[in-house]
């Protein structure tokens, strides 16, 4: 079964991967979802079924989602949710029993002052 990536742009710092979730779940199954934090304002949703997918586009692009007016539409290019997981996985980022964090982008390496 091949699931279908829509993109949701538009969303500026205000996105929340709970929020998504719930704003497009009436449209179909959901796969996973994806916010986007550095840069902020896009997310993809991984939908199961590709009419489930263009019935979200249909009904969601233009309203308000998260709290701003967002762009809807079927993404093309990019890596599918199988690519997404297996680096999720390997990385124990978004994996709860390695305690990562599903939904916010992975801690960033090196930390510290630059400046030193």
């Amino acid at each position: 079964m091949t699931n279908t990536r829509v993109y949701v742009g538009d969303l500026g710092n205000s996105g929340s991967r709970s929020e998504l979730f719930k704003s497009f779940a009436g449209h179909g199954d959901i796969e996973d979802v994806w916010v986007a934090r550095n840069p902020p304002g896009f997310a993809f949703v991984y939908f199961k079924r590709y009419r489930d997918a263009q019935e979200a586009v249909e009904k969601l692009n233009g309203r308000y989602v998260c709290g701003r007016r967002v762009k809807v539409e079927i993404a093309t290019g990019g890596k599918d949710i199988s690519e997404m997981k297996s680096r999720r996985e390997s990385s124990g980022y978004g994996n709860p029993m390695s305690g990562g964090s599903v939904g916010h982008s992975p801690p960033r390496r090196g930390g510290g002052y630059r400046g030193q």
